[in-house]
């Protein structure tokens, strides 16, 4: 069954979800909270609470994952790899490499 999973990195919450393409049933879903201005393992939290996500919901899914994204305040580079622009909050955000991090170099913002 392929699936795809989709992560939405807001100011107070990460929402991850990973859905059925065939038939857009939500198969399973969590939340993380952001922790903005906070550092885990050397990356901002945020980076390190959206990888732990995606990475549960794969475990959680098996094999089959077809799709991916993320979803980011600020605005998207014009190949859409990651976010160029967010000042002020988020610290970390601007360049950052989605695809490589969460190993789906195709990954889109």
């Amino acid at each position: 069954m392929p699936y795809g999973i989709g992560i939405d990195l807001g100011g107070t919450q990460i929402k991850a979800a990973a859905f059925d393409l065939g038939t857009g049933e939500r198969l399973a879903a969590l939340t993380e909270p952001t922790r903005d201005g906070e550092a885990e393992g050397g990356l901002p939290a945020w980076a390190a609470g959206a990888r732990r996500a995606f990475a549960a919901l794969r475990e959680r899914c098996g094999g089959g994952l077809a799709a991916a994204g993320v979803s980011a305040p600020g605005l998207a580079s014009a190949d859409g790899r990651c976010i160029d622009f967010m000042p002020g909050r988020l610290a970390g955000l601007e360049r950052f490499a989605w695809g490589e991090h969460l190993g789906i170099p195709a990954l889109r913002v």
